[in-house]
């Protein structure tokens, strides 16, 4: 039995990045007035941007916007990391959308944390640590399944997919017509490339939140 999920929207994002695209695109910024900017347009949300030093980004579709992760702390406070070539994302405007989709899908996932979070201290004098050490591992941790499931969820609607598609997927992942569309989501294909057909509570469980979450998200 799932409790019940939280509502996130992500909508204010589309909002701060439409009034910060004539400032950041095309400016010839570097990387510290870039991150001034977002900071400052961000202030208020607990999302903050800061150079990440050193590492790889976590996934190839963030590294394409000079993005290396994204985490929450424990006190709320939403971070998203960016690479040495971020600055260079801004010199090319194609890239825009993408940055913005990225960081919506960034931002959905660590807001289901942070409520995750600010639940569990109700109880816990301390926040137990996921252990990412083995990705199966992370992958079937109740905190990620629901997380990745919004991510999921978040990714498709910013790609223009209708709730309807996105169940109908959902039910036949399979399906001739999904084949494809279930690889555009990271976080989807994750899951089913290592549950479905093997692990079937985690693949249920992370199917019953995404619909959860498109059910509450508008």
């Amino acid at each position: 039995q799932l409790q019940e999920v939280s509502t996130i929207s992500v909508s204010f994002v589309d909002k701060i990045m439409k009034s910060l695209k004539p400032k950041l695109l095309e400016q010839n910024l570097g990387n510290l007035e870039i991150e001034k900017l977002l900071n400052t347009a961000f202030l208020g949300t607990g999302i903050y941007f800061e150079h990440g030093i050193g590492g790889e980004s976590v996934r190839d579709d963030f590294a394409e916007v000079g993005i290396l992760q994204g985490y929450v702390y424990e006190n709320g406070r939403i971070v998203i990391e960016y690479a040495n070539y971020f600055y260079e994302v801004f010199d090319e405007p194609l890239l825009w959308n993408n940055f913005t989709h990225v960081c919506k899908i960034i931002i959905a996932h660590e807001l289901v944390h942070k409520n995750q979070i600010r639940k569990m201290k109700r109880n816990l004098s301390y926040i137990p640590a996921v252990d990412r050490s083995n990705n199966t591992k992370y992958l079937s941790n109740k905190m990620e399944i629901e997380a990745f499931a919004r991510e999921a969820v978040e990714d498709y609607l910013g790609k223009g997919y209708k709730k309807k598609q996105i169940l109908q997927m959902l039910r036949t992942p399979n399906g001739d017509s999904n084949q494809s569309s279930k690889e555009e989501s990271n976080a989807m294909y994750y899951y089913y490339d290592y549950f479905h057909g093997y692990e079937p509570k985690i693949w249920n469980r992370f199917v019953m939140y995404m619909v959860q979450h498109l059910r509450s998200t508008k």
